[in-house]
């Protein structure tokens, strides 16, 4: 449960960059890019996205990657993207630019980008970590209770709403 509201929050983060609705042309590209694309593609990408995360104040002290390393990154993801939009999914790109302009580019690359971000998430290091470290600090007596509220067995529902041992 926690893996998925997690996971459920950075979609929303993602989504939130674009407040229109894509088309269906939109929707066939985004589909083709994520489809096209290779687990390399996708774990390429997320390390593109991540270094540029990096670049936010608030992460200071957490992680470093030089202006080098982003720009090889970038690089890379550029040739996968060109890769993937004008070849692979060249039909798809035309009929969505035809039909819905220049904006179904980037919301069909901000749907690979959730993609990637999705593998990333679902590595079970990452999901270990995110569940352990919610349940160690959790006050599981006040998620027992919000669910239990809610009408919910809250030792379904919440690693962190389990009863301690």
């Amino acid at each position: 449960m926690l893996k998925r509201m997690i996971s459920a929050a950075i979609l929303m983060l993602a989504a939130s960059a674009s407040n229109a609705a894509a088309g269906i042309y939109t929707d066939d590209l985004s589909r083709c890019l994520v489809k096209s694309s290779t687990p390399e593609d996708k774990n390429a990408l997320m390390q593109w996205i991540f270094s540029n995360i990096a670049l936010n104040p608030s992460l200071g002290g957490l992680i470093s990657v030089t202006a080098e390393r982003r720009d090889e990154l970038a690089k890379q993801s550029n040739e996968i993207m060109e890769r993937l939009t004008l070849s692979a999914c060249r039909a798809e790109a035309i009929t969505a630019l035809k039909n819905e302009g220049a904006r179904s580019l980037a919301e069909s690359d901000q749907v690979l980008g959730q993609a990637a971000a999705m593998g990333l998430m679902n590595d079970p290091k990452v999901t270990s970590g995110l569940v352990q470290g919610a349940a160690k600090f959790s006050d599981r007596s006040k998620w027992t209770a919000l669910f239990k509220e809610a009408g919910i067995d809250a030792s379904a529902a919440s690693p962190a709403a389990k009863p301690a041992p």
